[in-house]
C-alpha cells in the first residue's frame, strides 16, 4: 500500500471543517470549524 500526501489548500477547508466536526475527531481535537477560525489557524500553511 502506498500513501501520498498533498499540501492543504483553502479549497480543502470545507472538507477539513467536516472532519473536525466529526464527534470522534472533536473528542480529541476540539477545534472551531468556522471559515474564520480555519483561516486563522490553517491559512498561513495554505498557498494563496
Amino acid at each position: 500500500m502506498v500513501y501520498t500526501f498533498q499540501r492543504l489548500t483553502r479549497a480543502d477547508f470545507p472538507l477539513l471543517a467536516g472532519w473536525l466536526a466529526n464527534p470522534h475527531v472533536a473528542r480529541w481535537w476540539n477545534h472551531e470549524t468556522t471559515p474564520e477560525a480555519l483561516e486563522r489557524d490553517f491559512g498561513s500553511s495554505a498557498p494563496r
